[in-house]
Formats: structure tokens, sequence, C-alpha cells
């Protein structure tokens, strides 16, 4: 499930693709995730949905160069974030410290045209133990690779249930995105804020 078609500087290859309260296996990855049609609201600066099956609620908004995700969980459940790939690419993530992330994802071009590589910095507002699949396994790592490599970030079933996820994205360099993540997101904006910035700008 892709909840950012439309938006700007969204990839869904890189960025969160699926959220799950339950314990992560090799198959959630696959899982359908279901959402409430009714509740959705699709604006140029602001996107929610409903997970109807998960009981959590999601929320983006843009900037120039930048997104924020805020994912609200059930109070005291597992909060789980899987990335997936967008297509069979080449994709990174290396994650530090449990609250930064740092990804690229290579773009095929058409013939006779170079590959596109997408570079994003980006930060949580907890910190999460990361992980990927390895033949089969969910296992912990913090610096994954590979053709169409999964990752995911958990952040244990604690009272507080906001995830929130910034980022920015570059097609220069991962310094690039880095530097635009501090121009925009670098002084705490919150999601509201930003919100409002972008619906601003489309008014």
């Amino acid at each position: 499930l892709s909840f950012v078609g439309g938006l700007a500087p969204a990839w869904a290859g890189i960025f969160p693709s699926a959220e799950y309260r339950q314990a992560i296996d090799s198959d959630s990855w696959n899982k359908k995730v279901a959402y409430d049609q009714g509740a959705e609201q699709r604006m140029p600066w602001h996107y929610y949905t409903y997970l109807v099956d998960d009981d959590v609620s999601v929320e983006y908004t843009e900037g120039r160069k930048t997104g924020f995700f805020r994912f609200i969980f059930p109070s005291g459940s597992a909060k789980n974030l899987l990335f997936g790939a967008y297509n069979r690419g080449k994709n990174q993530w290396r994650f530090t410290g449990g609250k930064t992330v740092e990804a690229v994802q290579i773009y095929p071009a058409e013939s006779g045209h170079q590959p596109i590589p997408v570079y994003l910095y980006g930060r949580f507002n907890r910190a999460a133990q990361s992980g990927t699949v390895s033949e089969g396994k969910v296992i912990t790592a913090s610096d994954i690779n590979g053709e169409a490599a999964k990752a995911y970030c958990s952040f244990g079933d604690g009272n507080d249930s906001i995830i929130e996820f910034r980022y920015a994205v570059s097609y220069i360099s991962e310094e690039q995105a880095k530097k635009n993540y501090e121009e925009e997101l670098g002084n705490n904006i919150s999601f509201d804020e930003l919100a409002a910035k972008a619906k601003n700008i489309w008014a």
C-alpha cells in the first residue's frame, strides 16, 4: 500500500509502505492492508487514511524537497513500519542511533539513459530497532542493501502512540538530502505547521 501517490517528494519504494501492530514475519510485506475509503482525505498538501484491521491512522504532508509522515497506533500496541521496494532496483538503508535513516534507491532508466539514484535523509521522533529479512528469517540489522531489499523499524509497545517520520530527498547526493532536511525541517517544525505552510502554497 502506498499512501503517497501524487505527492511530489514521495517515493513509495523507500518510505514506509505498511504499518503493523503485530509481530513481524517474512510474510508481513505481502499482507493486504484495508483502509476506510469514507475516512480517506486527499488534498495536495495533506493526506489522511485509516487502516481498519490494524487500527492505525496515517497522515502525510510535504515541503519543497521534504515529506512528513504521522502514524497513530493504539496505545500500548506494537508499532512497526515496513519499508518495501517500489521496483526491483538496488535499495539501501542505513539506520544509525535508532532515529536516523539514510537511504538510496536506484531507478532503472530507459534504454540509452543512466539509472537514477534517489537519496533520502530522515529522522524518527522515537528510537527504533531496525532489521530485514534474510533467507526467509527476520533479523536485526542496521545496514541493509540489495535488489528489492526489505527493511523494518520496530518501536516497541509503549504507551506513546504517535510515530513521526520526517525526511528529505535529493537526486544529487546523501549530503544534499541531509542539507535539504536541515533547511526545511531542521527547526523541528511540527506536522501541523508544515501542513499549514503547504496549504498556503497550494491554496
